[in-house]
Formats: C-alpha cells, structure tokens, sequence
C-alpha cells in the first residue's frame, strides 16, 4: 500500500536462510499470467471476481515499488527507478528494499506490459474495480516504458562515445551490436497503443524503438540473402535464428516481440511499409526453422526408451 507501507499481497520465494524474497519480475509475470488464463478459460463469476481482487493488489505492489522522485524527460541523468527486490519484515509487516545493487532490465518492460494488459482485459470486460485507478496505472505503464527507453539511449550513445563511433540520429546507421531487443517492451507498446489509441505523447520514441527492434533482429537473423552472400551460416537448417543462437526458445522469444509490435506497425505503415515487411518475413523464417525443431516420428525414434 503506498500510503501505509503495508504488503497486502506479493509473490515470494523462499531463500536457503528461509528468508522470503519479492522481486519485482516475478510478481509482474504473474498478473500477466492471471490475465491470460481467465482471458482464455473465462472462468465462473466467483472465481473471477477472486483473480481480480488478487491482480489488483498485485499492480498495487508494482506501483509501491516505483520510485517517482525524478523527472521522466529525456536527457536527464536518471537514476535507478524501480525497488527490484523487498523483504517482508515479520514485525512490521513493512516493505524494506534489500540488494539495492539489484537490477534486472527486462523487468521494466514485464512492468509495462503487465499493467497494460490489465487495462486490457479490464476494458474489455468493463471491470470497474481495476478500472478505477485506470488514468494512473496507465501513465505508470508509459512512464516505465519511456524510463528503460530513455536509459538504453543514454547508454548506446556512452558506449558509442568510448568507442569514438559518431552517433547519428538515423536509426540506419547506428551501431546495432549496442541496441537491446527487448520482447516485453514490444508487447508493452503494443498494448499500450491498443488501451489509448488517440494518444501518444512518447509515440515518437516508441515508434522509433519499435522500428529499430525491427530492423536489429532482421540484421542479426541468418537469412536467404545472407545465405547467398555466404554471410553468417551457410547450413540451410540455420535459417531463420537470430544471433546465430540456435535455441528454440530464443528464437520463439524474439519471435514473439517482433508479432506483437505487427499491428503497431501495420497502423503507421500500412502493409507496405519497410519494418512491417521485414517482421513479418522474419517470424516467418524463424517459424520455419523452429518447426524443424519438433520431436517427430523419424528423430523420436532415436531417444531413449523411458520404460
């Protein structure tokens, strides 16, 4: 609660000292895991209304772990924005903020995208008891998303400046070994623009973060025309994985960001536009290659009997 300091709900694990941990990824995870089972099962009323209750303290908890006290506008030096991890004090039954050096970067774009999807959800089924607090939730979403945005920018444009590269504005140029691509981020954009269309005050750099995952993931995918410059792999079985990592998951995981953001990008492109072309074409490689992937009759064959 972010007036009183009170933990009323959170996802814990318990540690080797039996100590009881909270991270923030963790419990952002779950109300997106909330979301899409009771978007999918569509389970009865009483159960529901249980979910509900659970998620809307869940994002009470992310919102008492978002450390508001700096400025959001880009160019700023900023500071670490989120409490990572917390530890529940028995006596008090107080938040206290534990490990400060703590920081996991994906976990401001499972922020985003977990609040967004509840707006979603909550929108589309008009649950009035999440969308109460709907204007503030929202604006922490975009705040958080535009935070991790704005620090990865300030942070290319450092590494670049050690490494005497000239740092252009054209998305094109830059060096892309330096871009994160972030799925969760995606997602969030994504959801974001579906929950307030009309708006965006940080369309301009969603958009060009979304244009640049884009054209990063297609620069380091192994595909045909690699493939015929003799670039990167020439085993036809490779094609379609990004950064020469050849793990489903992976593969599935960038995936995943890139049809996310293909709406986004369809709304400002049309299906002509470059990026839109390019996401498509390569979750289409990758989707070939991952089917490759699957146990069939003919590799079954070969594993090891269980009985």
């Amino acid at each position: 609660d972010k007036n009183t300091n009170m933990v009323k709900c959170s996802v814990e694990h318990e540690t080797k000292k039996a100590t009881k941990i909270s991270k923030l990824g963790v419990n952002a995870m779950a109300i997106i895991a909330i979301c899409e089972y009771v978007d999918a099962v569509r389970p009865s009323s009483e159960v529901t209304n249980d979910l509900l209750n659970l998620v809307y303290q869940l994002v009470q908890y992310l919102q008492g772990s978002w450390l508001s006290t700096n400025s959001f506008s880009e160019g700023d030096s900023m500071n670490e924005q989120f409490i990572h991890k917390i530890q529940l004090d028995k006596e008090s039954n107080k938040l206290v903020a534990i490990d400060l050096d703590y920081y996991v970067r994906s976990h401001y774009g499972e922020v985003s995208f977990a609040l967004a999807r509840m707006l979603t959800l909550a929108k589309n089924n008009k649950w009035t008891v999440l969308l109460n607090d709907q204007k503030e939730w929202l604006d922490l979403a975009n705040k958080v998303a535009l935070f991790i945005i704005t620090k990865d920018r300030q942070e290319e444009i450092k590494k670049q400046q050690e490494q005497e590269k000239s740092v252009d504005d054209n998305e094109e140029v830059m060096n892309a070994a330096t871009f994160i691509f972030d799925h969760w981020l995606l997602n969030a954009i994504a959801a974001l623009d579906v929950i307030d269309p009309n708006q965006h005050i940080y369309d301009k750099l969603f958009y060009e973060y979304a244009r640049r995952s884009v054209s990063t993931a297609h620069k380091w995918q192994t595909t045909e025309e690699a493939h015929d410059k003799g670039e990167d792999n020439d085993d036809l079985d490779q094609m379609g994985v990004y950064y020469d990592d050849l793990s489903s998951t992976m593969t599935a995981i960038t995936s995943e960001g890139l049809c996310a953001i293909l709406p986004y990008l369809q709304k400002r492109q049309q299906q002509n536009g470059k990026e839109f072309q390019l996401a498509f074409h390569s979750a289409m490689l990758a989707l070939q290659y991952q089917l490759q992937t699957q146990y069939r009759p003919e590799t079954a064959m070969y594993m090891r009997d269980p009985k």
